[in-house]
């Protein structure tokens, strides 16, 4: 039996606060994707535990996450040239297309330069005629994000880890140039690859207006603690998975329990 103490996903789980500057940061969110997606599977079919609703959301959200790691898996290898990164995309547009009202789909991103790079995870739902885009991030960039700067969260430091912008044209969302830009900055090293380009440039993009604050879900401000070490390629991960729990009714106190459930499923 593999010792979990190995796996990556395992250490971002349980050691993000004691392993800064270690050796022990850094991974693939392909990777973690498909062991949550193995994690959440395992819960749902391990009893009756969970209520039928969350066993849905979950299976549901295992879906999501497996579907990711293979998007992702694929198009690490998509990038190594133009052709196959426009076919890449050209895929992923119709798989956007194809998406029914309420649907998800589910993307690893971020960025890769020559000092290093982040991961964040992408979240995409139909609303009729239009999408909402969510960017699930717990470090580098997040102060792009809504800020909870409430005395109850001092002295730690809380943002929507999960911001979700809503009332976007589909045509802005099917934009294979736009899918370009934003994915090659998360397959592809250059210098250039840095949140800035993403936050202030590629976002706005998206927007009618590109007036980020005035298109962010109002019905969504949960706020969370930031990542302390490099364990941003799982810790997106659950950001992602709060948001999906809640936008399929999930109240505040039923999520807590699951993602309790989530990590106990581990231990």
């Amino acid at each position: 039996m593999a010792d979990p103490w190995d796996s990556k996903t395992v250490i971002g789980l349980f050691c993000d606060p004691y392993v800064a500057n270690t050796n022990l940061e850094g991974g693939h969110s392909e990777d973690t994707l498909a062991d949550v997606a193995g994690w959440l599977r395992s819960l749902c079919s391990g009893g009756g535990e969970l209520d039928g609703l969350s066993t849905e959301i979950l299976e549901e959200a295992a879906g999501l996450f497996a579907q990711g790691a293979k998007l992702g898996l694929d198009g690490r290898s998509a990038f190594q040239s133009a052709d196959t990164a426009a076919a890449w995309c050209e895929a992923l547009r119709g798989k956007l297309e194809g998406l029914r009202d309420g649907e998800f789909l589910l993307a690893p991103g971020g960025w890769i330069n020559n000092k290093g790079g982040h991961a964040i995870i992408y979240l995409f739902q139909r609303a009729g005629d239009e999408f909402s885009f969510a960017v699930c991030n717990t470090g580098e960039g997040v102060n792009a994000h809504p800020a909870d700067a409430s005395p109850e969260v001092f002295p730690k430091e809380k943002h929507v880890t999960s911001w979700r912008l809503v009332g976007i044209p589909s045509e802005n969302v099917l934009d294979e140039l736009w899918l370009h830009a934003v994915f090659k900055m998360y397959f592809v090293k250059q210098d250039y690859h840095k949140p800035e380009l993403f936050y202030e440039v590629l976002l706005p993009l998206l927007l009618p207006t590109g007036d980020v604050l005035q298109q962010t879900d109002k019905n969504w401000q949960v706020s969370a603690t930031l990542q302390r070490a490099g364990s941003c390629y799982y810790k997106c991960i659950p950001a992602a998975l709060r948001l999906i729990l809640a936008t399929r009714g999930v109240e505040a106190r039923a999520r807590k329990r699951l993602m309790y459930r989530v990590r106990e499923q581990e231990l």
